[in-house]
């Protein structure tokens, strides 16, 4: 993905100035519990602000030392440089590599007066849908409460995680159906929890359930095990957890390992590297969903720009249900009916509450 000709190199230099971190709780992570957030903010020549989101294994105590270090590295850097910044050492960890990424676009969305999308080829479509991931650790009843008050809000896909006891993830799995009847499309996450025979005892089941795809079913990351079996079920399984690279992709689409991708830019290292992975899935036919790992909300606006961009990206993109970016954003993404309306305003179209933010960090 690069910058459009038009920019860059006839704009002014867009140097970073100051480097700002915050280490904020987050919604739900990747695997359904509680989740932390580094949140980037990047000042621009004049006065811009840039600001992205992913996942970073600090605690409170080194935040201090962690910022002057990206501080260091990245101030007088040009934010035009992207995949030069992507490839600094101290960027190796992807969801940092990610938050510094998707703050550098904001800041060219801001300085060229266009909303990413438009950096990237233009605005397809007008609204993008959501899908909403159930919180884990539940009972059947409240699961059952919270999809049926989602679907009714107009969230058409559920993603409902897994205990990994195949029993009590089918109680819940039925009591979810009954709630919603046909209304929208159902996926289990299991989330790397199950050995191979249980895993097939559960995919034994859901054979005879309304369930749309299982994703992460074993607990491997060889993506060979993965396409074995899946020529042994009739469920349609998913790929999200093992897809750390675009290598990984490639060979998930070349060895039929998924039926469908879930693809996740803190686990792949940043925007750029998602859009790459999503063009690959395309082109071998393989379906695109895009994973937003919780947070404060500044990852789902990197993601709806992107499939407002990219026609192929019909998919919903999934988002925590239990995490309210409005708490945070002053003005953030208008959610309708479960869509997310593309913002027309420069860079993710989003202003952050300072305050909020602070508030929001881990003590």
């Amino acid at each position: 993905m690069k910058i459009p000709s038009g920019y860059g190199r006839t704009s002014p230099p867009l140097k970073i100035r100051e480097v700002h971190c915050y280490l904020v709780e987050g919604g739900g992570g990747i695997a359904g519990g509680p989740s932390a957030s580094v949140v980037i903010q990047l000042i621009g020549p004049n006065g811009q602000e840039g600001w992205g989101e992913g996942t970073a294994s600090w605690t409170r105590a080194e935040l201090s030392s962690r910022q002057q270090a990206l501080a260091a590295l990245l101030v007088d850097r040009s934010a035009w440089e992207i995949e030069e910044l992507s490839g600094l050492d101290f960027l190796r960890p992807a969801g940092l590599r990610s938050a510094v990424e998707m703050a550098c676009w904001d800041l060219i969305g801001q300085r060229v007066g266009e909303p990413v999308c438009h950096l990237w080829g233009g605005r397809f479509r007008k609204y993008v849908p959501l899908g909403a991931r159930l919180p884990g650790l539940q009972t059947a009843d409240s699961l059952a409460t919270f999809a049926r008050e989602l679907t009714e809000e107009g969230f058409h896909t559920l993603v409902l995680p897994t205990t990994g006891h195949g029993d009590l993830d089918l109680q819940h799995l039925r009591a979810v159906r009954e709630a919603v009847g046909q209304r929208c499309r159902l996926y289990l996450d299991a989330a790397c929890q199950y050995a191979e025979p249980e895993a097939q005892e559960l995919c034994g089941c859901l054979e005879s359930e309304a369930v749309h795809g299982l994703i992460d079913p074993l607990n491997s990351s060889e993506l060979y095990s993965f396409a074995r079996f899946a020529r042994q079920t009739a469920v349609r399984i998913g790929l999200h957890r093992p897809l750390t690279s675009l290598l990984q992709v490639f060979g998930a689409v070349r060895s039929g390992a998924g039926a469908f991708l879930v693809l996740d830019a803190d686990l792949l290292g940043g925007m750029t590297a998602l859009r790459k992975a999503a063009a690959v899935a395309e082109a071998a036919g393989v379906p695109v969903l895009l994973q937003e790992a919780g947070g404060v909300g500044i990852r789902l606006a990197g993601l709806v720009h992107l499939s407002a961009a990219l026609a192929f990206l019909d998919q919903p993109c999934l988002t925590s249900a239990y995490h309210s970016p409005a708490e945070v954003l002053s003005q953030g993404l208008q959610i309708v009916e479960g869509m997310a309306v593309v913002p027309e305003v420069p860079g993710w179209g989003m202003d952050i509450d300072g305050s909020k933010l602070e508030e929001w960090q881990i003590g």
